[in-house]
């Protein structure tokens, strides 16, 4: 009678433990979960934080991103993205596609202005078949970066679509090397200083 008891007293401990184990698991999940969603937004901004330090840092190397692009960046892109994770905020999925967008989308600018460098470099040296290959990798580049611009756009709005279409309108003297914008009326030289636009 006694082993019985022992027996038991045994059993209930064992699968008293068992369920608390399971529970402290899936609480340990959980919180590895949030830690993850954390370190996920913490990395997002890293990378926009290395990249607009590049854009500073590197606006004077051969394959630096500048003009439109930056203007582009800085003025609406990075507008629109906080616009639309504020909105978003509690949409865990729609959240977790605004940042793996934007992310993909400093890949892109980075991508297409080092590729179309590349290309022009080969170019230069006669090298057709390396020249091509970069030409078509700063395309499909190109078509990438424009396609979350236009869906970053038209997620914002009607304005935001207006307003991107205007600025890609522009011809590249609009700008200047740093992304800004010249006034109406004037336009920047390849030196990058502002004069009356040619009529």
């Amino acid at each position: 009678m006694l082993i019985w008891v022992i027996v038991i007293i045994l059993a209930v401990w064992w699968i008293s433990k068992y369920f608390h184990s399971i529970s402290a698991s899936s609480t340990n999940e959980t919180s590895v979960s949030d830690k993850n969603n954390r370190i996920e937004e913490d990395t997002v901004i890293e990378i926009q934080g290395k990249f607009e330090k590049k854009l500073h840092d590197e606006i004077n190397f051969p394959d630096a991103i500048r003009g439109m692009d930056v203007y582009i960046y800085s003025n609406l892109m990075r507008v629109w993205y906080k616009k639309l994770s504020s909105e978003n905020r509690y949409n865990e999925e729609m959240t977790k596609k605004i940042r793996n967008d934007w992310v993909d989308y400093i890949s892109f600018i980075n991508d297409f202005s080092t590729y179309n460098y590349l290309s022009f470099e080969f170019y230069d040296s006669k090298d057709t078949t390396k020249s091509d290959s970069y030409s078509e990798k700063t395309g499909v580049a190109f078509n990438k970066k424009q396609a979350i611009e236009d869906a970053f756009a038209s997620s914002t709005g009607t304005e935001a679509v207006n307003e991107l279409a205007r600025i890609r309108n522009l011809d590249h003297y609009s700008f200047d090397k740093l992304g800004n914008l010249a006034p109406k009326g004037f336009e920047y030289d390849l030196r990058g200083e502002l004069k009356p636009k040619k009529k």
